[in-house]
């Protein structure tokens, strides 16, 4: 589970990302993600549109997301991902911030 990294010195992960770890196409972790019901500020903090391209030159979005937008959108999936992942995964973004310190 190597899938955060850092943005400006934060923990981040991304919308493709979490569509592998979770065995979800990224088309609907992009959806889940728009569907969130949260304010417009929190959106802003924490969901980070980096658009991509693929090789062929066809448009890949990707959102990148800090560790409060991705519990709230994990929380929101349907997943038959176990609890014991989800706190893992939480625990990986612990870690990248005490790395930090």
């Amino acid at each position: 589970m190597y899938f955060v990294s850092f943005l400006n010195g934060k923990p981040i992960t991304s919308s493709s990302e979490v569509a592998d770890q979770f065995g979800k196409s990224h088309n609907d972790i992009l959806r889940s993600i728009e569907q969130l019901s949260c304010s417009q500020e929190f959106r802003n903090n924490n969901f980070i549109p980096s658009p991509g391209t693929w090789p062929s030159g066809k448009p890949d979005p990707n959102v990148l997301m800090t560790r409060e937008g991705l519990v709230l959108l994990v929380m929101s999936l349907d997943s038959p991902a176990p609890v014991s992942f989800r706190e893992k995964v939480v625990a990986k973004f612990d870690g990248m911030v005490s790395f930090q310190k």
